[in-house]
């Protein structure tokens, strides 16, 4: 049975190719606590604008790891640029879970002096700790087609070879075994490979805390604020509470230190809110804080201050170029939005299939003239309707 650490995979492909400069990768940490870097570099300088046929990463941690963390990436442009790139859901093999990172169409790289480039910088979004490494499955694994899934070729003057994969840098430990073999110019199979190789990042990456519940309910004059959060760690050091009067710009009221015992459930009562707002709705999300100043937040919850089913607003007004409808509604609806001039012509129009509480939706004005118009919104037979202004 093929074997695989647990890992972040990175797999380079491109057919038919040979050659005799060599690439290879790595891994690093990352600029933030969560994230890691992926390296490559060539055996010796090549010439500048090369165009790349496919430039495929695997990346993989272990099925058993839960929650399944969402992951980011974030290109460097220096190295390739213009290049769309795109992530797949994870699948599993062989008890992990593989996320390919793969651009579309054919880039081209800046040019390569035989020093290390980093490529993609993968942030995680999930909780707890785990190693990472890029590893090769032998002849690609069963997720391959035909074996040519896990190795990277840029021209018939460099390419990958199955027994030398992976370079070695600071905090990363390597095994090239012979992940593949190929055979002349055409790239053909010559047998299959029987070792993993692999680069492994040597500290851990602890990734954040999980809000796994958060509310907040209003009682008289009060909001009550409760969240629960899973896979609490030292690095945590407290929670932020954040309150905002529109949705959009959100102010921190108040500090809780994280819980010294085993109970992670936290609950606080913002009072007197007739006194931060007459009617309408507030907003509240919190954030959690770590020793190393990273935070992740909650969801954004709300409290009405009014019964009136739906709230609707538009910010900025007045507007030069662009205006966002904010609708605020007590359960989900489809939501119509149409923008009408001074004459009472209909501009344009939109949908919104809103969510309960609040929805976002931008108007573009740029082509318009100055003046006065109207944004109505309908949501079944609810329609509301509010005056923007065009500067």
């Amino acid at each position: 049975m093929k074997k695989i650490l647990l890992a972040l995979i990175v797999t380079l492909f491109i057919l038919n190719c040979f050659s005799q400069t060599i690439m290879q990768a790595s891994i690093g940490a990352g600029s933030t606590s969560r994230s890691v870097k992926i390296y490559i570099k060539t055996s010796a300088p090549i010439g500048a604008n090369l165009q790349i046929s496919t430039l495929q990463f695997d990346v993989a941690i272990p099925s058993t790891f839960t929650p399944v963390p969402t992951v980011t990436f974030t290109a460097n442009t220096a190295f390739l640029t213009s290049v769309p790139w795109i992530i797949s859901p994870p699948v599993i093999e062989d008890g992990y879970l593989h996320y390919i990172v793969e651009n579309s169409g054919n880039p081209t790289y800046s040019k390569l002096d035989g020093s290390e480039t980093d490529v993609l910088e993968l942030t995680f979004a999930g909780s707890g700790t785990t190693t990472f490494s890029l590893v090769t499955l032998p002849d690609g694994g069963s997720g391959a087609t035909n074996g040519r899934g896990l190795y990277f070729c840029s021209s018939p003057t460099v390419n990958s070879v199955g027994t030398n994969l992976y370079f070695a840098r600071p905090g990363t430990t390597v095994f090239n075994g012979d992940s593949y073999r190929l055979s002349g110019n055409s790239g053909t199979q010559n047998g299959l490979g029987t070792q993993i190789s692999f680069a492994t990042l040597g500290a851990p990456i602890v990734l954040p805390v999980k809000f796994t519940s958060f509310s907040a309910t209003k009682k008289d004059n009060d909001a009550l604020l409760s969240w629960v959060v899973e896979n609490e760690t030292s690095l945590v050091t407290n929670y932020e509470v954040e309150r905002s009067i529109d949705g959009i710009k959100f102010d921190k009221i108040n500090t809780i230190a994280k819980s010294t015992g085993a109970n992670n459930i936290y609950n606080i009562t913002d009072p007197n809110l007739s006194t931060i707002k007459n009617s309408g709705i507030i907003y509240y999300r919190i954030k959690q804080m770590d020793i190393n100043g990273e935070f992740v937040y909650s969801s954004i919850q709300n409290v009405r201050l009014t019964e009136k089913g739906t709230l609707i607003s538009a910010f900025p007004n007045p507007a030069t170029e662009f205006t966002t409808v904010k609708i605020d509604v007590l359960e989900a609806a489809d939501a119509t939005i149409s923008l009408i001039n001074a004459d009472g012509k209909q501009l344009q129009t939109t949908t919104l299939k809103a969510a309960k509480g609040l929805n976002l939706k931008k108007i573009d004005m740029n082509n318009l003239p100055k003046g006065d118009y109207l944004l109505k919104v309908t949501l079944g037979t609810d329609v509301q309707t509010i005056k923007v202004v065009k500067l």
